[in-house]
């Protein structure tokens, strides 16, 4: 992403147009937000990037952007582990907690629409 006069503008996704819209928005979303953000800058910042996704798009489905975030972990999840890498516990309890945070946040601006 990037931000020029008060505007920011997508130069590349990585899965871009293989898949599901939807992937490319909870890449964004869980690219750009630490995972152990408070839920209220989470929520701040996803209102802000799903605000500017629907000025170009169709409304957001909050259900479904929540499946798409919780792939998104789950991909990237199962890459650390496939790797053999250590030290990764850490980060995956972020994840799984950021999973937690979005479901929290997604599902409730869900039952309030």
């Amino acid at each position: 992403m990037i931000q020029k006069d008060g505007a920011i503008y997508i130069i590349d996704f990585g899965e871009a147009r293989f898949g599901h819209h939807y992937f490319d928005l909870a890449g964004a979303i869980a690219s750009t937000i630490k995972e152990d953000s408070s839920e209220e800058v989470m929520s701040e910042n996803v209102s802000a990037i799903v605000n500017g996704y629907e000025q170009r798009r169709d409304k957001v489905n909050h259900n479904q952007l929540f499946l798409f975030i919780q792939l998104w972990y789950i991909r990237g999840i199962l890459a650390l582990l496939a790797s053999n890498m250590k030290g990764n516990t850490d980060y995956l309890v972020k994840c799984f907690q950021a999973i937690g945070k979005y479901k929290n946040l997604l599902t409730t601006c869900a039952a309030e629409k």
